[in-house]
């Protein structure tokens, strides 16, 4: 069975949809406060690490480190669910304008949107 890593495509086709996202991300006035003091080369590869993993089906773990990664930002920035939707809006967006097809990107909206509690911090475990 192949992995979303698989019908995604290439190395090149995943750093062109994490571009296309980060840019939306951080012209958007609802987003961008999140990236202000953001190292934005260092983020790419913090991304594209974590979504090879979870698109080659490496996935253990996944919560509980968006839980830890995205907690700060929901203590000190308010991060919530308005904040999520609309970086799912512009992740849905980065993935039609890279060409992906209609099951695949709803494939991969699905499992993005299944991270939303861990992101949120909702149900948190203590870390």
């Amino acid at each position: 069975m192949s992995t979303l890593m698989d019908r995604i495509g290439d190395e090149g086709t995943l750093d062109d949809i994490i571009a296309r996202f980060h840019e939306k991300l951080l012209v958007d006035d609802l987003t961008s406060p999140f990236f202000k003091n953001v190292d934005s080369e260092r983020l790419h590869r913090k991304q594209h690490w974590f979504l090879t993993m979870v698109f080659c089906g490496k996935s253990e773990g996944v919560a509980y480190y968006m839980q830890e990664s995205h907690a700060e930002l929901v203590r000190n920035m308010g991060l919530n669910e308005t904040h999520f939707k609309r970086t799912l809006e512009h992740l849905e967006s980065s993935l039609v304008e890279a060409g992906l097809g209609a099951d695949l990107i709803a494939e991969i909206m699905a499992l993005t949107a299944s991270l939303e509690d861990p992101i949120l911090n909702r149900n948190a475990k203590k870390l």
